[in-house]
């Protein structure tokens, strides 16, 4: 009798299991690395762990990654979520940021990640779409905003908030200062995937926060939330991309007052490029 009422619990078991591989294929995002490659027709699904299981999957054809799919945020003292409707984890150094990611077993974005990911498989500059339209995201009011809060505000692989709102931290080998990406509440229409300020590693500001990454091949113990997109054919709609970028000065103290921090951020001598994708293609040195 105990074997013939374990044999219909092994069975029910084995179903669920299989009906769990085959919910696994619906969360993988491909997104063409670079203006006029369609990709490298790789499918392959990556197995990961707890700390990825709400992660969009990206890849490229240097190396697939994870990214959040909102801000980093704060809901009690310690504990760190990217999940909609919430406030922003802000005023925090790049290095800090590091580390808050390190403690959810991820690590920050580098420049190439972030703004592969910002791009999406259309590779559109706005993320949401090639022309700017003030009310899809929080780029140009007098606050910051609760993640998700702009429903027009992503992209097609799932990533919300990556133009506006707060600004975010990223690594970047290639210089000895701090980057941020993706424009804040008051960038405008400025705030794009190309958008990149440099600052001094120790500055805080309160339009400043992240999102976390994590290395596709590092997780292999369990399936996560994964999907096929077909990448496009060609990406020749998209042949010139402003690459804006700001040099900061050096803030008084490390940790600004909040008030004189809403204030835009400027500074620096804005750059432009015809195609700025090769400014992104060669920083691999951090994605580990």
């Amino acid at each position: 009798m105990k074997a013939i009422k374990t044999q219909p619990l092994i069975l029910i078991s084995l179903f669920c299991a299989l009906l769990m591989v085959g919910l696994a294929c619906e969360g993988q995002v491909r997104v063409p690395p670079r203006l006029y490659e369609s990709g490298s027709g790789n499918t392959a699904t990556q197995s990961i762990d707890a700390a990825v299981d709400d992660m969009i999957l990206v890849h490229t054809p240097e190396h697939s990654f994870y990214i959040d799919p909102y801000e980093t945020s704060e809901l009690a003292p310690g504990d760190y979520f990217s999940i909609r409707n919430q406030m922003p984890l802000i005023n925090v150094s790049a290095q800090e940021a590091e580390q808050i990611c390190k403690q959810q077993s991820k690590r920050l974005c580098n420049i190439y990640e972030w703004t592969n990911a910002c791009l999406g498989t259309h590779r559109f500059r706005y993320s949401y779409g090639q022309s700017y339209k003030e009310t899809n995201c929080n780029a140009q009011t007098d606050a910051i905003a609760r993640t998700g809060a702009r429903s027009e505000c992503h992209n097609d692989t799932g990533l919300h908030d990556m133009i506006g709102n707060a600004m975010e931290w990223v690594r970047d080998s290639r210089s000895g200062m701090v980057v941020a990406k993706g424009g804040s509440y008051i960038t405008g229409a400025e705030a794009d995937c190309f958008t990149t300020f440099y600052f001094p590693p120790e500055i805080r500001h309160n339009q400043i926060g992240f999102r976390c990454c994590h290395s596709a091949a590092e997780s292999r113990t369990r399936p996560g939330n994964t999907r096929n997109i077909t990448p496009p054919a060609s990406d020749t709609t998209e042949e010139n991309r402003d690459d804006t970028s700001e040099q900061m000065d050096a803030p008084e103290s490390a940790q600004p007052d909040e008030s004189a921090n809403d204030n835009p951020i400027d500074g620096g001598e804005n750059t432009t490029t015809e195609n700025n994708e090769s400014s992104i293609d060669n920083d691999q040195g951090d994605n580990q």
